[in-house]
This record gives C-alpha cells, structure tokens and sequence, in this order.
C-alpha cells in the first residue's frame, strides 16, 4: 500500500507545473476568465488511474486540485479502500486475513490476533462509535512523497465500506509571458497549459496531454 503515495506524487507533479494562459472561450463569464488556472479542477480518468497505479483493489472515487492565488496548489483525492480493508462490529478484515479487534478505547482501535495487536488506528476526537475517521498517515510517515502537509485519513463505515481521504499541497512558479509553470525554480522542464472554457489541458515535457475539468463552476 506505500506505493499509492509515490504515485500520487507524480501524478501531483504532472499536474501541479501549470500556468494560466487565460480563456479562449469568448462565452466564457468574465469571472471565469479572470480566474484562469486559479480554483479547483477535477482530475481526469487518465490522472485517477495513474494515481492507483497498479495496486489491486483500490479505487479512485474523485480527485481535485485546486490553484491557489498564493502559489500552492492543494490536491485531494478519495479512494475506495473496501477491497483492502474494513470494519464490521467483530472482526476486522485485511483482504482475505480476519483479524480480531482487540481494544478500542474511544480514540484507538487495535486489531490483531488474540491480544496481539497488529495494527492500531488513532483519531483525535473521542467517540463510543468504533467506526469513522482515523489519522492514517503523515509526511513522517511516507518519506516518498513530494507532498507538503499532507494528511491521509480512513473512513471505517458501518456498511463495511472503507474509504482513504488524501489531502496535501505543493508550490508551483509560473510564466505567464511563456504560459508555463515549475514546481521550483531549477525545474528546468516546464510544462504547458491551455485553458479553454471549464477545460484545462496540461502538456508536460514529453508532449502528452491530460485533462482536467473546472469543478468550481
């Protein structure tokens, strides 16, 4: 399961070197073409498959990244962790492992097997309810990412549905004379933008495009 973050970087990094290069859209509204590449953009089918990569039995359910006016771009994804992971009041299910639920205290919930904990998930508000959100991982935690702040939650549900939330950032420079934008400025391969109504296509160094769609409308 570590992969996922590596992957989800790179996809970040294809997507997070863009700049404005304004509307061609004359029915566009104006404030559209005033925003240009700032707000929040849905990811393609494209970018959400590179994001699971090849890891078996996750699944993107929406990814976004937002262009912020001071520079970073926020990205978010939910994925579909039910195949790999869930909850249900006895046991605890790691793909085709049962484990028992040894303790659960309000703020942690230990699984394992007997009174050996294999694995525990901590939250920071306190509940009688087992199931909801638990932190799950941290840039400490995965020294892969290319990701600033990022947190990575998961959602037990009592219909033993499994949900991981992902949220982080990164900067991003841009020219708006040569309508190109780097994540630092030794980035010596910049890439291209072209923004057209709600569409933004992204053409990295290699000439392959992506696309993404304004959710903000």
């Amino acid at each position: 399961m570590r992969k996922i973050i590596p992957t989800f970087a790179v996809c970040f990094a294809m997507a997070a070197s863009f700049v404005s290069c304004g509307s061609k859209d004359s029915s566009s509204s104006e404030s559209k073409k005033e925003k240009g590449l700032l707000g929040k953009w849905n990811m393609s089918d494209e970018m959400m498959t590179e994001f699971v990569g090849d890891t078996e039995g996750i699944k993107v359910i929406s990814g976004t990244m937002e262009f912020k006016d001071n520079n970073k771009a926020i990205i978010e994804a939910k994925l579909d962790y039910s195949d790999v992971m869930s909850l249900t009041d006895e046991k605890f299910l790691l793909q085709d492992y049962k484990l028992d639920i040894v303790e659960f205290t309000g703020t942690e919930l230990s699984v394992g097997i007997g009174s050996e904990v294999s694995m525990t998930f901590t939250r920071d508000e306190n509940s009688d309810d087992m199931y909801g959100t638990y932190n799950f991982m941290s840039n400490e935690d995965e020294e892969d990412t290319e990701l600033e702040d990022m947190k990575y939650t998961i959602t037990f549900e009592k219909d033993g549905k499994t949900y991981a939330n992902i949220v982080g950032s990164k900067p991003y420079i841009y020219d708006e004379e040569k309508h190109e934008i780097k994540t630092d400025e030794d980035d010596d391969t910049p890439a291209k933008i072209e923004i057209d109504g709600d569409k933004l296509t992204i053409t990295d160094s290699q000439g392959d495009p992506a696309t993404l769609t304004r959710a903000d409308q």
